[in-house]
């Protein structure tokens, strides 16, 4: 009720304005796509995209054919409606998911609840997520889904929430084959096909429609958006820093593979570690993407509970100040660098040192010690 009263505070009453400048928003280019195919253009050919958009990234829409398929029904609505009924339905759905996530790996956590909703709902991602219109939100939801999903042993949403996530595959590739693989050694291996057929039926029916759509848009999205100077990854912190910083960023990358190789794939433990892993390896992403952070800390906090609330305690306040100070600290760095963000890349490595040692097993601290 809280987090429902603050965003409808932050949406009709703090930014009045943002009704006046959907048009201007990143939700308006989501459901241009799809409002291109009911008026009978194709989003994937880059002449009749031109026409229809001031995009200057990508020469066609850089969603893949089936996500613009799978929005057709938004685009019946002018957009200034269809982008508050995609505001308001992906706060709902997230604030829904992340609760029932806590509920099912930190029964009775009320402080984790109350923590996890701050970070979903006041961080700087957040408030950016609802000025862009972006999909954090509802990917959210879908993460936070598909982990309970696998938890509770419901194999068929586990397989469609996770599919999900493949709307951006930049961001979940990692994640999703991490997935597949404790499905695998769960014994959910059902969700795998409800993954995949659900999957491949939606990406027939696209070739079916946009015979060139997927060709064109692999051929040109990915390497437009793995390039764009605005991406809050480790790659583009690590052009700041010149060759050093590329060996760095390689090294880092490794560590991290190489520690999440020590989890067994059946434990929570084990997805907490591969979301951070996956959004820390992204080859494009923007700040606002670090809202997904909030589930695998929530995972860790739980994880983390089992052996002492103290622990539990001391992972929630260095995911506050990882998620909160941290990136305060990185909106003065940026301000003094000009507005380069690149250094929110640190972020996601960040969190994932805070999973990892929540996570760790006790007696190997105690090993090596």
């Amino acid at each position: 009720m809280v987090g429902a009263l603050f965003t409808g505070a932050v949406i009709l009453g703090a930014e009045p304005s943002l009704f006046d400048r959907v048009a201007t928003t990143d939700f308006a280019y989501i459901w241009a796509g799809p409002r291109a195919i009911l008026e009978g253009a194709d989003p994937y050919d880059p002449v009749q995209w031109a026409r229809r958009t001031t995009d200057l990234i990508t020469p066609v829409y850089s969603y893949p054919p089936p996500v613009a398929l799978v929005l057709l029904p938004l685009a019946l609505l002018p957009v200034t409606i269809a982008w508050l009924a995609w505001t308001v339905a992906g706060v709902a759905f997230a604030i829904a998911a992340v609760r029932a996530l806590t509920r099912t790996l930190a029964p009775g956590g009320t402080a984790v609840a109350a923590v996890a909703g701050f970070l979903l709902l006041g961080s700087r991602g957040s408030s950016a997520t609802l000025l862009l219109g972006q999909a954090t939100f509802l990917l959210t939801a879908a993460l936070a889904t598909t982990v309970v999903a696998m938890r509770t042993e419901r194999v068929r949403t586990a397989g469609l929430s996770g599919l999900v996530l493949a709307a951006k595959p930049h961001l979940f590739a990692v994640a999703l084959l991490a997935f597949g693989w404790a499905a695998l050694r769960r014994g959910q291996g059902r969700a795998l096909v409800w993954f995949g057929a659900t999957g491949g039926a939606l990406a027939v029916v696209s070739i079916a429609l946009f015979p060139r759509g997927w060709a064109t848009w692999l051929q040109t999205v990915p390497a437009a958006r793995a390039g764009e100077t605005g991406s809050t990854t480790l790659v583009n912190a690590a052009r700041d820093l010149g060759a050093p910083g590329l060996i760095a960023a390689v090294v880092v990358v490794g560590l991290l593979v190489a520690i999440v190789l020590r989890f067994d794939a059946r434990t929570d433990a084990y997805l907490a570690l591969w979301v951070a892993l996956s959004l820390s390896a992204a080859l494009y992403e923007r700040f606002y993407d670090h809202l997904f952070l909030v589930v695998p800390v929530v995972i860790a906090v739980g994880v983390a509970a089992r052996s002492s609330a103290a622990r539990a305690r001391r992972t929630l306040l260095a995911a506050v100040v990882v998620l909160v100070a941290g990136t305060l600290a990185l909106v003065a760095i940026a301000d003094l660098r000009g507005g380069f963000l690149s250094f929110y890349a640190t972020v996601p490595p960040a969190v994932f040192v805070v999973v990892a040692v929540a996570c760790w097993p006790r007696r190997r601290w105690r090993s090596s010690a």
